[in-house]
């Protein structure tokens, strides 16, 4: 994504990180996805460096808030990259009887860094703000899919952004990733 950004010869685009929104166009707005910035999703970068870089053969799961990442994993592209999907609802639940009080204390965990904002809207953004400053323009935006004025949106997102140079970060979820609908508000908390 860094690289990307950072190319002079790019003309701006929609970031694929919401495999909700990305599902989306390839189904129902096709005309959009020549604005899709021809990278992957943040997770399966995470992937394919774990694979080039740290020579990493396991078998590799999504630990996410979002059960549209199976869309990303069952796509051809993929090329079994990724075997699994796990929400966090259920990897929660499979955990509900262990007390993790034994096994570490509030002062043992280190500091998330900058991967903890990417789940907001804005995430990438301020991601992207902080390795390399204000050097384009990056545009947060959340859509309801279901509501025709968004959709009509998208499609003047994707105008705009082909010929200003624009990145826009769109989510499907409001509050962002960690408040979709695989979680279980009533006992999730965000930190």
């Amino acid at each position: 994504l860094l690289e990307y950004y950072l190319d002079d010869n790019n003309t701006g685009g929609i970031f694929p990180s919401c495999p909700t929104i990305v599902n989306y166009i390839e189904k129902y707005v096709p005309s959009v996805i020549p604005a899709l910035v021809p990278i992957r999703s943040p997770l399966f970068c995470l992937a394919i460096y774990a694979r080039k870089y740290l020579k990493d053969t396991n078998k590799i799961a999504f630990l996410s808030p979002c059960v549209a990442h199976f869309s990303e994993i069952d796509d051809a592209y993929s090329d079994g990259l990724v075997s699994y999907n796990v929400t966090f609802e259920h990897f929660f639940k499979s955990l509900k009887d262990i007390d993790f009080n034994l096994y570490y204390s509030e002062s043992d965990i280190t500091d998330y860094g900058l991967g903890a904002l990417y789940p907001f809207p804005g995430g990438i953004k301020e991601n992207l703000e902080h390795f390399i400053g204000y050097e384009k323009t990056i545009v947060s935006k959340n859509l309801v899919l279901y509501n025709k004025s968004d959709v009509d949106s998208l499609k003047s997102i994707a105008e705009y952004n082909c010929t200003k140079g624009v990145f826009f970060e769109l989510l499907n979820c409001s509050n962002g990733c960690n408040f979709g609908p695989c979680i279980d508000k009533s006992s999730f908390s965000i930190d």
